[in-house]
């Protein structure tokens, strides 16, 4: 089963030096500084979609969202973590 707080991030310092990897849960529950994606997603007309976050969401759950995105897991770029994410939350993928 998919655990999402024990999803491995990786930490850094205030000038993204990288310090270390912890679980998701710890580097919350410590409010540590991490890596994150945000996308923005516009259609042709240049209008920016938005979505509603899940109620599960460890951080304002239900709340309405500009940006597709999330944490940086540990070892991904952050384009590795944009395309993941779009395709987690809006069923978008690959993006070239």
């Amino acid at each position: 089963m998919y655990t999402p707080g024990e999803e491995i991030v990786q930490i850094v310092d205030e000038h993204n030096r990288e310090l270390g990897e912890l679980p998701r849960r710890l580097m919350r529950e410590q409010r540590l500084i991490h890596r994150a994606s945000y996308i923005l997603v516009f259609n042709a007309a240049g209008e920016l979609f938005i979505q509603k976050r899940t109620a599960s969401k460890d951080v304002y759950p239900g709340y309405w969202d500009v940006a597709a995105g999330g944490v940086v897991q540990a070892g991904e770029t952050y384009e590795q973590s944009a395309e993941r994410e779009l395709s987690e939350e809006l069923g978008v993928g690959p993006v070239k």
